[in-house]
């Protein structure tokens, strides 16, 4: 993993909230294939940040906050 992509997007081996929040982003857009092979493959293995993106998008789900499509900085 390139050390600044580590920088951006992890703290103390696990995903920042940042990444979460990207992660969430990613799934409502189903567009999870476009996020960096670190990212994925991080919440694939780890318990924790897995339970993290998954509490964030129930908490944006249960809220009615998920648009159908925005356009997305990162993800288009």
């Amino acid at each position: 993993m390139e050390n600044q992509s580590f920088d951006k997007f992890f703290a103390d081996n696990h995903l920042k909230d940042e990444a979460i929040a990207l992660f969430v982003d990613a799934l409502i857009l189903n567009k999870v294939e476009l996020l960096i092979d670190e990212i994925r493959t991080h919440v694939e293995d780890c318990t924790q940040c897995k339970m993290g993106v998954f509490a964030l998008y129930e908490i944006i789900k249960q809220d009615n906050k998920i648009q159908d499509k925005y356009i997305h900085p990162f993800l288009n």
